[in-house]
């Protein structure tokens, strides 16, 4: 960086100055240049510079200007249309008065690369993009299409930004026989259950379920699908829907960024939030699905929140053979807050692959699903009403609350095929020391009659679909809550003290 100091607000002049005619020595005083006005055009130029008077300055001068700053690191604020052959690269710096200062960034690679690398390697950057090569003749290669694909860096907003809404989570429950083996007992998993909630796109969620021996490798299985698909969603560069007439409107008339909430200066380049470049972390965030998930894939992951934890053991045996490594959040060496399973087999760049992170949900809303769906009214059960949508308003109550299940009951896998209920004295939990209560037993045996019921396994695969579809509603509602209180979506968090220290830092701007 050479910092020609001005008296008169003309730091951008003589930063240019310095750069078409380098001084040999004292590069940082004024006497070691010819006076901006003898060198320069600055015609209807006012100073002190602002960037939209840049342009103007190019043509005036036949030169071209590229502007960076420091945010959390060197990033492009203000690109060139066209590179010439005299061509500046400036660093602009904000104090705490309105206007900034310029300075020339004598080595753009050499000032960027010490972010990325301490050990002392040459790498080559583009200016425009910031991506960097190994070799000139590579950065040449890159350059020859760069200006025709990119009209400006690419920058999503980073892994910290938690405003914008996980694309895909996955809520999923598991029922089990308990099988008795010499007095204790043993659970062997007969039914699994899951379903999608995709943010941007409703066709994307769905309800699945399988009930056998081999339910588990089946539950792996289609985790690895569901990231295939998440992977090429990801991947697929979808263009932008036209603006509106009220689009513009809006555009043009907010006064605030939607990810740093920080109002917008003069200076300020506006952006969208889309697979098109972001200048600046300055976005204006419009109502469009394809605007919103293109910030989502600035992260390739997706979240499953996983209702019993006691049963991650039993996923991470038959994930395995299928994905790389596991990355493990452990509160002892057998019990888990979190563990991620990466899926090598989408690997998006060498670094990257989409992840599959198992979260307990109890560790945010520590209650029963029975109270928690009990706080939800009829029209907040959106995800359990899309699903059975073909009920009437009286049967489709009858499933608004949390089932009764005969879990001790069924010790072996046989009792599924059983063609009514068991008595309710046999519906009896050891947990409690007691049986079934008789209001509970009746809404059993009406949802039998109402549903058409014919056997124990049709019963638990409607009370395990019950099930997953409330926790997804009770757990969509709270992400909901969530966004419109503090701005931020749970889904990002492992627990809600992580999320609530979280909170505290963001709204206390540390």
């Amino acid at each position: 960086i050479i910092n020609v100091p001005s008296t008169d607000n003309a730091c951008f002049a003589w930063s240019v100055v310095a750069a078409l005619h380098p001084a040999q020595k004292n590069v940082e005083r004024e006497s070691s240049y010819s006076h901006y006005s003898s060198v320069l055009n600055l015609q209807d130029i006012q100073f002190p510079m602002t960037l939209s008077q840049i342009k103007k300055f190019e043509a005036l001068n036949d030169i071209s200007i590229n502007v960076y700053a420091i945010e959390k690191g060197i990033v492009p604020i203000r690109l060139t249309d066209r590179k010439r052959s005299k061509h500046v690269n400036l660093l602009y710096v904000k104090n705490d008065s309105v206007q900034g200062h310029f300075a020339l960034i004598k080595d753009l690679s050499r000032l960027v690369g010490s972010q990325i690398n301490r050990k002392g390697h040459k790498k080559y950057f583009c200016d425009r993009r910031l991506h960097y090569f190994d070799s000139s003749a590579k950065l040449e290669m890159h350059s020859e299409d760069c200006e025709k694909i990119n009209d400006c860096a690419i920058r999503l907003p980073s892994k910290d930004d938690k405003k914008e809404r996980v694309p895909f989570v996955v809520y999923a429950d598991l029922e089990c026989a308990l099988e008795r083996i010499d007095s204790d007992s043993q659970s062997a998993t007969h039914t699994v259950g899951y379903y999608v909630q995709c943010s941007y796109d409703s066709s994307l969620s769905g309800y699945r379920f399988r009930r056998d021996k081999d339910c588990i490798a089946w539950f792996a299985e289609e985790l690895r699908q569901l990231a295939h698909i998440v992977q090429s969603v990801i991947s697929a560069n979808v263009p932008m829907a036209d603006f509106t007439f009220d689009d513009w409107e809006k555009f043009n008339s907010v006064s605030h960024c939607h990810v740093c909430e920080k109002p917008f200066t003069p200076d300020d380049t506006r952006s969208l939030p889309s697979h098109r470049a972001i200048q600046r972390p300055r976005a204006l965030k419009l109502q469009s699905k394809l605007q919103r998930f293109a910030l989502h894939t600035c992260s390739p992951s997706y979240i499953i929140i996983y209702y019993p934890v006691t049963t991650f053991i039993l996923l991470s045996r038959k994930l395995q053979p299928r994905m790389k490594d596991v990355d493990l959040l452990p509160v002892t060496k057998e019990k888990y807050i979190s563990f991620t399973k990466h899926v090598d087999s989408t690997k998006i760049d060498q670094k990257n692959c989409v992840q599959l992170r198992f979260i307990d949900s109890y560790r945010f809303l520590a209650s029963s699903l029975d109270k928690l769906s009990s706080f939800l009214n009829n029209d907040k059960l959106r995800v359990l009403r899309r699903e059975f949508s073909h009920l009437s308003e009286e049967n489709f109550y009858l499933l608004t609350r949390k089932g009764v299940f005969p879990y001790e009951y069924i010790d072996c896998s046989e009792k599924l095929n059983e063609l009514c209920l068991p008595s309710r004295e046999s519906i009896y939990s050891s947990l409690t020391d007691s049986t079934v209560s008789e209001s509970d037993y009746a809404h059993a045996v009406n949802v039998w009659q109402r549903f058409s019921i014919q056997t124990l396994a049709e019963y638990s695969d409607l009370y395990l679909k019950t099930d997953v579809l409330l926790l997804a509603d009770v757990f969509e509602n709270f992400r909901d809550s969530c966004i419109a209180s503090y701005g931020l979506d749970s889904a990002y968090y492992y627990t809600l003290l992580h999320m609530g220290c979280h909170v505290k830092t963001y709204w206390c701007k540390i």
